[in-house]
Parts: structure tokens; C-alpha cells; sequence
């Protein structure tokens, strides 16, 4: 049955019968329950924090157990779905790229399954962010990352794929400026950033 079929027959129905429908589909289906309580509670930052949760859970599962990064990046597929401001979309990507930066340096060992899919992340979020003119309004964000990639590449000398080499030159294309107000400073300096807590 297509959804102009589905239609129709929601149209058919009484408003009580749609209300039931509706109710039943909430008790049983954990995805409407989802979406319902994003559409009626209207609290954009509560929904957020709940996916934040959920995908530094999936990032760093603890102790003995592997990272889930196929799941985590459903999740922020998931998440888009239920149309977000843009900039709640963003730093979840953003958060995804922190906490899986931070855990290769601190937690796993080098891992290039890892890297590439932080590659990726950082494409795909550097071009959302420009779609929606966030680039400048999380412009300090970025400056993180640029610290843990540093400190990813420090950790893993041997490495063939300069990983910091590339996320610096794939934000520079978008944000050329980044440093622009550290001018005069070393590069020590530069580092001084507060890392978000996880």
C-alpha cells in the first residue's frame, strides 16, 4: 500500500478512530513514541542532550567493549529525521568527530577504520555547516579539533596518513580565517583551548 493510499484511508476514519489509531501506534512503536514526544513536549534541547547521551555511549562504550560507529552514525542520520535547527544537527556531528578524536588518542590504538570515518564526518559536517552558515558561529569548535588531531598524529608517529595534516588543510578550505584572531601567537599558544567534557 502506498503512502496516497494510506491517506485515503485516514481520511475515512472518524477523528476518535484516528486518536486510537495514533494512541496504539505510540504504546507499540518505540519510533512514533519518539517522534511524538519530540513533536508535543517542544523542548529542542532536552530531545538533543538525550542523543548527545546516547552517541558518546555508542563512541565510548567503556571498558572490553567495541566502539559502535556504524550505529553511531545512524543515530545522527536517525536524529536529522526529525528536522532539528541546524546547529543542534551540527554539533552532534561535531561531538561525534571530539569524542572520537579524543578516544583515539587516549583509549584505542590506532585505528584506520577510525580515522577514515573521521574523515568523512568532518567532509560531511564542514559542508553542512556551510549550507547553513554555521561555519563562523562554531568556528571555535573547529579550533578543537584542530588540537586533537595534533595530539591524534603525536600518538601515532609511525602513522603513513598524516590524519592532522589533512583535517587542517579540509578546514582551512572552509574557514581561512580560523586562526586569524591568534595572530602574532605561537603555536603553543594556539592550543590553549578547553576541551569539552565528554
Amino acid at each position: 500500500m502506498g503512502l496516497r493510499e494510506v491517506r485515503a484511508k485516514l481520511k475515512d476514519l472518524e477523528k476518535n478512530e484516528l486518536v486510537e489509531l495514533i494512541a496504539d501506534l505510540y504504546k507499540k512503536k518505540k519510533p512514533v513514541k519518539e517522534y511524538l514526544d519530540y513533536k508535543f513536549k517542544n523542548d529542542d534541547w532536552e530531545f538533543h542532550d538525550k542523543y548527545v547521551k546516547k552517541l558518546v555511549s555508542l563512541l565510548n562504550p567503556g571498558f572490553g567493549q567495541d566502539v559502535k560507529l556504524d550505529e553511531a552514525q545512524k543515530l545522527i542520520n536517525d536524529y536529522k529525521k526529525f528536522n532539528p535547527e541546524p546547529q543542534f544537527v551540527a554539533d552532534l556531528m561535531i561531538i561525534y568527530l571530539e569524542v572520537g578524536m579524543y578516544i583515539s588518542v587516549h583509549i584505542s590504538a590506532y585505528d584506520p577504520l577510525m580515522l577514515h570515518n573521521l574523515h568523512t564526518m568532518l567532509s560531511n559536517v564542514l559542508q553542512y555547516c556551510s549550507k547553513y552558515d554555521l561555519l563562523q558561529i562554531l568556528k571555535e569548535r573547529f579550533k578543537v579539533l584542530l588540537v586533537l588531531s595534533d595530539d591524534l598524529i603525536d600518538e601515532n608517529e609511525e602513522s603513513s596518513w598524516p590524519f592532522n595534516e589533512i583535517v587542517m588543510k579540509m578546514i582551512n578550505e572552509y574557514i581561512p580565517d580560523l586562526f586569524e584572531d591568534n595572530k602574532g601567537e605561537s603555536d603553543t599558544q594556539k592550543k590553549f583551548i578547553e576541551f569539552p567534557k565528554l
